[in-house]
């Protein structure tokens, strides 16, 4: 009898002391209270166990949460703009006990919410609709150090802010695009003027080097033709001054007696033709007639 009591105490015992055990994961940090209080420092992973009815081990979650939303925020001008949002936040772990003093085990992320939603409203009021797509990454910047800086206190660390989509107003939305498409036409102008401007100077190039490839052939044909002119001169003076030696040799050796040599050869061949003819001389020159009285 006092074995099977042994057992079943023992039996509780264990029961008790399994219930009392508890694991501290990754991601996780543990606070020690005992009899309603907590007891200082954390508690690091791994198993635990605890004292029976007068211990507790509390676990605060501190992996990163996100948070995605849609926030509609004003500007401005007046208008308003639809943002999807996603906020990464955690708690931080040496903030885990002021943490669970403030809002207890189970607290939902009311103060990230509430923050990012102030945060938000506060950096958008700064600009223009019109102008908040293109300062994207100013808002965002903005939106998460006002956020990191609301939550710090509460124990919360902000890790990322990210804007995944802006819907502007629909009249801007409009105007945007007709800006868009009036520069987008205004670029093709230009490039078209461009193209246009490069092709007119490629022709005015191509016209002027047609034009002094012209020139240079005429003047080319031109310098032959004076060459040859030259060289038709040169020739010509040549054969002139070769008639005019010639015909100065031909003066110098006519002497008197080459003369009278030559009329004599010349009355000679006339006396001893078969023709009729009249041999008048008057000592210097020979005349020949004939019988019609032609003279030769």
């Amino acid at each position: 009898m006092r074995t099977k009591n042994f057992i079943l105490v023992l039996s509780v015992l264990v029961m008790l002391s399994l219930s009392n055990c508890t694991t501290i994961r990754p991601g996780e940090v543990g606070l020690k209270q005992r009899y309603g209080i907590l007891k200082p420092g954390m508690l690091a992973g791994g198993l635990k166990i605890l004292t029976p009815f007068s211990a507790k081990i509390i676990k605060i979650n501190t992996r990163i949460i996100e948070y995605k939303t849609l926030l509609h925020l004003p500007t401005k001008d007046g208008l308003e703009i639809t943002a999807e949002v996603s906020l990464f936040y955690h708690v931080k772990p040496e903030s885990a006990r002021d943490y669970y003093v403030k809002f207890g085990e189970n607290y939902d992320n009311g103060v990230v919410i509430s923050s990012l939603n102030s945060s938000a409203r506060e950096s958008s009021i700064l600009y223009n609709a019109k102008d908040l797509l293109v300062i994207r990454e100013e808002l965002e910047k903005a939106i998460n150090e006002k956020t990191a800086a609301h939550i710090a206190s509460f124990g919360y660390a902000v890790d990322n802010f990210l804007i995944m989509d802006l819907t502007l107003p629909q009249e801007i939305a409009q105007a945007i695009k007709n800006k868009i498409t009036a520069e987008q036409v205004a670029l093709q102008t230009v490039i078209d003027i461009e193209r246009k401007k490069k092709e007119l100077a490629y022709d005015i190039d191509k016209q002027r080097i047609e034009n002094n490839y012209n020139v240079e052939k005429q003047l080319q044909a031109a310098d032959l033709a004076i060459e040859k002119q030259k060289k038709e001169a040169e020739r010509m003076q040549i054969e002139a001054e070769a008639i005019k030696k010639a015909q100065q040799t031909i003066n110098e050796s006519l002497t008197d007696k080459m003369l009278k040599y030559k009329s004599l050869e010349i009355s000679k061949n006339l006396v001893t033709s078969p023709n009729s003819k009249l041999i008048i001389t008057e000592g210097k020159n020979i005349g020949i007639h004939n019988e019609l009285g032609d003279i030769k």
